[in-house]
C-alpha cells in the first residue's frame, strides 16, 4: 500500500493528468479504501478469511496489469484504477487479523497482531525509498509496478493455501 499511496500520484501526473486531477483521482483512491476496509470486515465474518487473502491479492495484480499495459491514460481510467485499488487497499486488515485470532490462543494475539504491524511498518518504509530508488534509476514506475505484481501475485497463492483452522483459548 504504502507504494501506491507515496508513487500513484506521480504515476498520475507522469501519465500526463494535471496536478489537479491527479489529485482528484488520488482522493478517489482514500475514499475506496474507507469503504473497501468496511466491506472487508463484514465479508471477513462471511467467507473463508484466506479465500478473501486470495482474491484481494490477486484482482490488485490483474488491475495494476490492466491499467499499465491496457488501459488508456486518461483521467476516466485514473479513477477507476485509483477505486480499484483502494477496495483493495486496507481490505487485507481483518482477515489477516481475524486469521491470527482464529490460528493462535487470545493472550497470543494481541502480541503477534502488533508484530505484524511492526513489520509492515518496516516493510512500507522500504517499499516507499526502494521504489523512489527505482524511479529515480530507471525514470519509470513500469518496474515498480512490475514488482508489486509479482509480490501480489506471491500472496495471492500463499493465501490461497490458509486453511480455517481455529485455537480454542485454553484459559
Amino acid at each position: 500500500m504504502i507504494i501506491i499511496e507515496t508513487h500513484l500520484f506521480s504515476q498520475f501526473t507522469a501519465n500526463g493528468l494535471s496536478d489537479q486531477r491527479a489529485g482528484w483521482a488520488f482522493s478517489l483512491y482514500g475514499i475506496a479504501t474507507i469503504f473497501g476496509a468496511l466491506l472487508s470486515g463484514y465479508l471477513s465474518a462471511r467467507i473463508r478469511k484466506g479465500f478473501l487473502l486470495w482474491f484481494y491479492y490477486g484482482f490488485r495484480a490483474v488491475w495494476v496489469t490492466a491499467y499499465i499495459f491496457l488501459m488508456p491514460k486518461t483521467f476516466a481510467a485514473a479513477v477507476l484504477f485509483a477505486i480499484g485499488l483502494g477496495m483493495t487497499g486496507d481490505a487485507t486488515v481483518s482477515p489477516t487479523s481475524g486469521l491470527v485470532n482464529d490460528s493462535f490462543p487470545l493472550r497470543q494475539v494481541a502480541t503477534l497482531v502488533g508484530l505484524l504491524f511492526t513489520l509492515h511498518q518496516i516493510g512500507a518504509f522500504l517499499s516507499a525509498w526502494i521504489g523512489g530508488i527505482i524511479v529515480t534509476q530507471t525514470g519509470s514506475y513500469t518496474l515498480l509496478w512490475l514488482i508489486d505484481i509479482v509480490l501480489c501475485l506471491f500472496a495471492s497463492a500463499c493465501s490461497f493455501q490458509i486453511e480455517r483452522k481455529q485455537i480454542k483459548d485454553p484459559n
